[in-house]
């Protein structure tokens, strides 16, 4: 590899600052020493508040009539009897096998290659010509489907949704230890998930297939992973992009439904709330551009703020009028 010329230092660190600003450029840094050392947790530290069999004010439990009514039935049972049939809706227009083993979900369908499974999830090789693309691997474990079967459950109270569903976790987890591998190497995926686990934990107690031992599981990813989001949250922040807001939202999200059984929920929803708000005003423009060039990316930053607005209202909070003014703007210009 060729020399960086001195030359070129003075220009190479204006445009770091200018990508990433000296906030950010400081969160970087702190990130890659700590990768370097391997300075992040190596495994959970807790099991918080997991004895509980159900929470009466689940941030997402659904109104039944409300979701019959809004919802087109024959076409919520298509996609969740797609589902049961081993498929999920891969990036929204390709329906796709789900991975047959537990190793699988680190397989690569088309370079038939493993992602590491056993290492530290900061060793893990985002950019592999010879793995192949890593949002592949990622995309299943997004738990969209669950999406599927949760809808299909509250309007039937059919059982085989919520087996399914928890069947297909039990394999997901067996493949993929907690701060191992490949599904937890991007704080974005692990919030994406786990907005997905939170609607399913919400609107599946009560099927004969939700055993205690099951939602103990369930509940026991969700703190991993809101422990995971906040050990390395730096990394998304610094990103200024649609990364952190979906970070600082699975914290959030994954805080609310234990603030009352974890004692650090409500640290958790301090450091959340004043993420986002910061990240709106920097991310979103006066006339609600945003600062990723894309309108897919304006929606993605917009719904993880919807998500967001649901949890803090939760919690007698809310966003601030620069903030809202700004996402309505957003939204003015999405429509």
């Amino acid at each position: 590899m060729k020399r960086v010329p001195w030359s070129s230092w003075p220009l190479t660190l204006f445009a770091l600052g200018k990508t990433f600003g000296f906030r950010g450029s400081w969160l970087r840094a702190v990130h890659e020493v700590r990768r370097v050392t391997g300075l992040f947790a190596r495994q959970p530290h807790t099991s918080v508040g997991l004895s509980e069999t159900t929470n009466p004010l689940h941030i997402y439990r659904v109104n039944p009539d409300a979701l019959a009514a809004a919802v087109p039935r024959d076409t919520a049972l298509e996609r969740a009897g797609r589902v049961l049939g081993g498929e999920y809706q891969a990036f929204r227009h390709e329906w796709k096998p789900f991975p047959p083993t537990p190793n699988d979900w680190s397989r690569h369908a088309g370079t038939g290659k493993h992602f590491p499974q056993k290492v530290p999830w900061w060793k893990v090789p985002f950019l592999s010509l010879e793995l192949g693309d890593i949002k592949d691997i990622w995309e299943p474990a997004r738990f969209a489907w669950a999406y599927d079967l949760t809808r299909a459950f509250v309007l039937t109270r059919d059982d085989r949704y919520a087996e399914y569903f928890f069947s297909k976790l039990e394999q997901w987890v067996d493949g993929n230890p907690p701060y191992r591998g490949a599904h937890w190497a991007c704080g974005q995926e692990v919030a994406i998930r786990s907005i997905a686990l939170l609607h399913a934990e919400a609107n599946l107690v009560g099927a004969p297939a939700a055993t205690a031992k099951r939602l103990r599981l369930l509940r026991e990813v969700l703190l991993w992973s809101s422990e995971r989001i906040d050990d390395a949250i730096g990394y998304g922040i610094s990103q200024r992009n649609n990364h952190g807001i979906s970070e600082a939202t699975g914290l959030l999200a994954v805080a609310v439904r234990f603030r009352e059984t974890d004692k650090r929920a409500d640290r958790w929803i301090r450091q959340a709330h004043r993420t986002l708000e910061r990240m709106i005003r920097e991310q979103f423009a006066d006339d609600g551009w945003y600062v990723q060039h894309s309108f897919v990316y304006t929606r993605l930053a917009l719904e993880q703020c919807v998500i967001s607005a649901q949890a803090l209202r939760m919690v007698g909070l809310w966003f601030g009028d620069e903030s809202l003014r700004r996402l309505r703007k957003a939204h003015e210009l999405l429509c």
